[in-house]
């Protein structure tokens, strides 16, 4: 997958992501808000209702204590009679005081009245053209009111047989027990069969929602009242509250709960809600696409260019340039690459020199090869014609010239400490048949570390240095001491050379000091040329922590030192000992 696509498909997941969740959590909290709003409202419909409810039951319970004013109507008749020793006269006189205080002004809700006296013995009348069998006397009502002693008590909803064509009709039934007053004794129970037709005005006509239901339940979950009548004296039914939205109230003039319940989907139309939520997903979806392909092509352009770049410079073109407007990290990237493909041709340029240049100096080496035979096979000449003459002095000097010559021309780079040395002895003795007062020589070095490789020509150039700039200004005899030893816990070989001689002032120690410390970047002064070349030779090899240290006062002499590593732990570990070289030319001292 490219790095596009990557990006393409990275952006898409998070934007739709993000907009899953929100769309989620949008939905969500409409639906947490749709229901507490709901559940607010129908809270406070419920709690009118109720109050409606007890106002209404309070009338019908209040109704049925009109006997207990009206004493001489019903009091008089059966307190000192049972109803069936009531004359004609009597009867009728009671029963229209039942019809005209409770049938007649309550033709809507009242069914039936019924009359008890001590003995069970009743009357019961009924609304016109409209009788049915009850016996309340059964009821558990009837039971509960001769023990609250007069108060009403209200009984749950029944059903019972009419005259229309054997139709059920709910019921409940109002009891109250009539005492007379004086003496607190009972002489009768009133009931009055109350229809639904009140209740279902009050409440049939709330409308809240699709399918909604408002129910009157008991204390038991028994059914008082339901807007669907086939739920009336059944158990309440079950309703899972996460997908319905619940209010109840209870009333306080009777042991019953109006319940207003409605299922969330009609309130809140899921489906609309969905779709709706799947149109905006879709919409995001194709914009998060559209915004990925911009966006991930504006950051992947100057990385194609760059790519078909480095595609042309693998196939060894490199005058290119990576170009961009921005200045983010790919405008620092493509700098690179402009500077790595700037040093890659120069690189090839110096070395397509170097590669011409060598050839030609191979070919001038093979021109001169036999230059060196012809100098050395001369200098022999000469050497067996002094030696046959018996001047062992000439002998001598030109047997050491040779030897200088041939360390020259042979070029190694590496050589033991022990033939540095050597070659450092026979320059040492040129040099003292040169001056008009030879020095004092004196050479020092471990046995054990004369077989330590080092750089050719590192040790010659200080000496030649003591020579020339130390012991020759003086107008007297010098000397010049070489001691190689161990040092720092026998880790480093240090190499001194120390001379007496005319020494340099501060300022000029300071100066060369300074020119030591920048040797990888300045050529320097023609005349420490040869220190800074030491110096670059050592740094290069064994790193920048590693160098001459100089120092000098004038008229006092000067003494150069450096240090190497001692990476063979046979050398390190070898037994101390030094092995003096000295040589003093008496011959000269007096020239």
């Amino acid at each position: 997958m490219t790095f596009k696509k990557k990006l393409n498909l990275s952006y898409t997941l998070i934007i739709v992501s993000l907009i899953t969740i929100i769309t989620y959590c949008n939905y969500m909290i409409h639906l947490a808000d749709t229901r507490s709003n709901m559940t607010r409202a129908m809270g406070e419909l419920s709690n009118q209702l109720a109050v409606n409810m007890d106002v209404y039951l309070s009338d019908l319970a209040y109704s049925t204590t009109r006997p207990l004013y009206d004493r001489s109507q019903i009091e008089q008749l059966i307190t000192s009679k049972r109803i069936s020793e009531l004359n004609s006269s009597e009867a009728q006189q009671l029963e229209n005081y039942i019809r005209n205080t409770y049938l007649y002004p309550n033709a809507e809700d009242v069914a039936g009245v019924h009359l008890f006296d001590n003995g069970n013995e009743s009357v019961s009348l009924f609304q016109r053209d409209q009788s049915y069998v009850t016996s309340p006397q059964s009821s558990q009502a009837f039971s509960e009111a001769q023990m609250q002693e007069g108060r009403y008590v209200i009984s749950d909803t029944y059903l019972v047989e009419t005259t229309k064509g054997n139709v059920q009709e709910p019921l409940f039934s109002i009891f109250r027990q009539l005492n007379v007053y004086e003496s607190n004794h009972p002489y009768g129970m009133l009931v009055l069969d109350v229809k639904l037709t009140k209740l279902d005005e009050l409440l049939s006509q709330i409308k809240i929602g699709e399918d909604s239901h408002v129910t009157v339940i008991n204390d038991f979950g028994k059914v008082i009242y339901s807007t669907n009548e086939q739920e009336i004296t059944l158990p309440a039914p079950f309703h899972y509250s996460k997908n319905w939205i619940q209010a109840k109230t209870k009333l306080h003039n009777a042991a019953w709960t109006i319940q207003l319940e409605i299922p969330l989907k009609s309130v809140s139309n899921q489906t609309y809600m969905l779709l709706s939520s799947l149109l905006i997903m879709l919409v995001s979806i194709l914009a998060a696409i559209l915004f990925s392909q911009w966006f991930s092509s504006k950051i992947t352009k100057p990385l194609e260019q760059l790519q078909r770049l480095m595609k042309k410079a693998e196939s060894g073109e490199f005058d290119l340039r990576f170009q961009t407007t921005s200045r983010d990290e790919i405008y620092h990237l493509g700098n690179s690459f402009n500077q790595m493909l700037a040093q890659i041709k120069d690189s090839i340029d110096r070395s397509y020199l170097a590669e011409i240049r060598q050839r030609d100096a191979q070919f001038s080496a093979l021109q001169s090869q036999i230059s060196p035979h012809f100098l050395f096979n001369t200098l022999e000449t000469i050497r067996m014609t002094a030696e046959a003459e018996g001047n062992p002095e000439t002998v001598k000097m030109i047997t050491s010239l040779g030897k200088l010559l041939k360390v020259n021309v042979q070029q190694r780079s590496w050589v033991t400490l022990q033939l540095e040395l050597e070659y450092v002895q026979h320059y040492l003795y040129l040099q003292s048949v040169r001056l008009s007062y030879p020095p004092e020589i004196k050479i020092e070095c471990e046995e054990a570390l004369e077989h330590i490789p080092i750089h050719a020509l590192l040790i010659q150039p200080l000496v030649e240095n003591s020579i020339l700039h130390g012991l020759r200004p003086m107008s007297q005899s010098g000397a010049i001491h070489v001691q190689v030893s161990r040092s720092n816990e026998h880790s480093t070989c240090k190499i001194q050379v120390k001379d007496d001689g005319v020494g340099m002032t501060a300022d000029r120690l300071r100066e060369l000091r300074n020119e030591l410390q920048s040797a990888s970047t300045h050529s320097g002064p023609e005349e420490s040329i040869g220190l800074l070349n030491i110096q670059r030779r050592i740094q290069l090899t064994y790193g920048n922590e590693y160098g001459l240290v100089i120092d000098s006062m004038k008229g006092q002499g000067t003494s150069v030192s450096f240090e190497l590593p001692l990476n063979n732990s046979n050398y390190a570990n070898q037994p101390g000992g030094f092995r003096i070289h000295e040589y003093i030319s008496n011959d000269h001292r007096g020239r």
